[in-house]
């Protein structure tokens, strides 16, 4: 329990300058985010420590996440991550199976530190807890006692957004659990760590263009009413560009759907006008 505390204290300042950049950006600081959720799978490496060498206990390892980014520096995801682990005993390598539920709290440091909000390049550290499911170890002479155990977690990640929806990831991990895990009992908590690819698809929230809310019906098919329709879509185009200077919180006041409705009918009669 006291370790689940300082841990949970750790995060809690961590997270401190990652939630005032989100406020910052709340606020008109920004360019081009919208919160946005993820669904990720990984594949790689479940590297063990303190029983055999690296090559020794090293197993294949696959994950799977659902996420989302509230801000452009703050995120959290739920994820299934597991397959085989490996246990060195009186020289003889043993495998048992386990499986890890857990929910870690993303912080990306390229939109923290950098001048985008959205960069192609993202670099990302990761925090966590879990539950760990594993096997029985029958081979071994020590009992568990149990199948559970807590899991707590750190890591870093690179992330590489190929597009706006699909994003590559190289994601490193060391994981914290009981001494019950790997079933060698020596009253000191187990560590392994993971090495995992990932690949990523993002779902956007993001304002509808005006196109989409505002395309023009044309009611009589009037060549001339087509042209001045046009000339209106053009100026809406222009006039719905954010600003040079504009903040985020001005120009989402400026293009609400009341704004843009009034501004229409105001270049439609300027358009009408001059054409007669």
């Amino acid at each position: 329990m006291e370790k689940l505390k300082s841990l949970l204290m750790v995060a809690a300042l961590t997270a401190m300058p990652f939630y005032a950049h989100a406020q910052d950006d709340a606020s008109g600081k920004g360019n081009d985010f919208r919160t946005h959720s993820f669904v990720q799978v990984q594949g790689g490496l479940h590297l063990p420590f303190g029983s055999g060498s690296i090559g020794d206990v090293m197993q294949p390892s696959f994950g799977a996440n659902l996420g989302a980014w509230f801000a452009p520096a703050v995120g959290a995801r739920v994820g299934f991550e597991g397959l085989k682990s490996k246990v060195v005993s009186d020289g003889t390598a043993y495998g048992f199976n386990y499986y890890t539920i857990g929910l870690d709290g993303l912080f990306n440091l390229s939109a923290l530190f950098g001048k985008q909000n959205n960069p192609r390049l993202n670099a990302i550290l990761l925090a966590g807890v879990g539950l760990t499911h594993f096997d029985d170890k029958d081979f071994l002479t020590s009992d568990n006692g149990t199948n559970l155990a807590h899991n707590f977690r750190v890591g870093a990640a690179l992330e590489y957004r190929v597009s706006k929806p699909l994003s590559l990831s190289l994601e490193y991990r060391v994981n914290n659990t009981s001494d019950a895990f790997n079933g060698l009992l020596n009253n000191k908590d187990d560590w392994h760590s993971s090495l995992l690819i990932g690949v990523a698809y993002n779902f956007a929230h993001s304002k509808k263009l005006y196109a989409e809310r505002f395309a023009p019906v044309a009611v009589l098919p009037l060549s001339l009413y087509e042209q001045k329709e046009q000339s209106v879509d053009q100026r809406m185009n222009t006039w719905m560009k954010r600003m040079k200077g504009e903040s985020k919180t001005d120009y989402l006041a400026r293009t609400s759907d009341a704004a843009m409705q009034s501004q229409r009918l105001e270049f439609s009669k300027t358009i009408s006008t001059q054409m007669a």
